[in-house]
């Protein structure tokens, strides 16, 4: 049985209505349609985790990932602090702790309805939304810095090393600074390129540590789909294409001046754009192209 939560959409006025729906979803009517996230995927089965922390990539280390992107993009990010060089690296794929999301709920359509294959049988795609309501520059900057600055393998979050790091930052006790290491936020990514721009992104960022027992752990693992009730910041409903409807859905959005170029400004991303209008015309009245 499909759960309440879950709507099926078939095209893209379906999904314009579920998207105004989104304001009752916290029972108030004035729920500012504008203080939302959203985020797309190809497949349903997905999770709601940073490439960093996805099963393929666990053994990845993150400083010295980091590091590497560092030395050889000096001269795009020489400019950047280290959140903004942790931004700009993720949005051109490099595994951090980061989850992107974004703004304009088409962009989030487009990404779920990419064609998708899992042992050979195609997957339905799934938008999930969530609202803008915990930020903490300070503390994004931090986590950013101490990636940055600090072998992640070697690290063992002592409250000593907390009480040396909050008196760096001007912060008067180091459980403030652990607790508030402990918690995932929203990020207003700063539009440092084209495609950050075009695609309306935001970020989440994954916590640092967890605390288990009054005792700080380095977190190696997380999903905001499995966080608890304090820490979640993805809504309960969500919507579901089937597969067999993403190309007629990608169709109506490229009538709304969504596709592969708008998303992602550069010349090869626009002949493919081109490639994809010509074959779906093509599928549309049975030609040859």
């Amino acid at each position: 049985m499909i759960n309440q939560s879950v709507v099926l959409i078939d095209n893209l006025s379906q999904y314009f209505d579920w998207i105004m729906s989104l304001k009752e979803t916290e029972g108030n009517p004035s729920f500012p349609i504008f203080n939302l996230f959203f985020r797309g995927h190809a497949s349903k089965r997905w999770h709601l985790q940073a490439g960093l922390f996805r099963v393929e990539h666990n053994m990845v280390n993150e400083h010295d990932c980091f590091k590497s992107a560092v030395n050889r993009c000096w001269g795009e990010v020489s400019s950047f602090d280290n959140l903004e060089k942790l931004i700009y690296f993720q949005h051109y794929g490099l595994l951090t702790r980061l989850l992107d999301v974004t703004l304009n709920p088409l962009v989030a359509l487009f990404f779920a309805c990419q064609e998708h294959k899992e042992k050979g049988k195609y997957m339905d795609g799934q938008v999930r939304y969530g609202t803008c309501d915990r930020f903490g520059i300070k503390f994004v900057r931090i986590i950013a810095d101490i990636i940055a600055n600090n072998d992640l393998e070697q690290l063992f979050p002592s409250y000593d090393w907390l009480q040396t790091m909050a008196e760096a930052y001007k912060i008067k006790d180091g459980n403030i600074l652990g607790q508030m290491l402990s918690v995932p936020y929203y990020i207003d990514a700063p539009f440092n390129s084209n495609r950050i721009a075009a695609q309306r992104g935001a970020l989440l960022m994954s916590p640092l540590l967890n605390i288990k027992c009054g005792e700080y752990k380095l977190l190696k693992a997380y999903d905001f789909d499995k966080a608890s009730e304090n820490n979640s910041m993805f809504g309960r409903r969500s919507v579901i294409i089937k597969h067999n409807n993403k190309l007629r859905i990608l169709n109506e959005l490229r009538k709304v001046g969504i596709d592969e170029y708008s998303i992602f400004p550069d010349t090869s991303h626009l002949m493919s754009a081109i490639n994809n209008e010509m074959i779906y015309m093509g599928k549309r009245y049975n030609v040859d192209i």
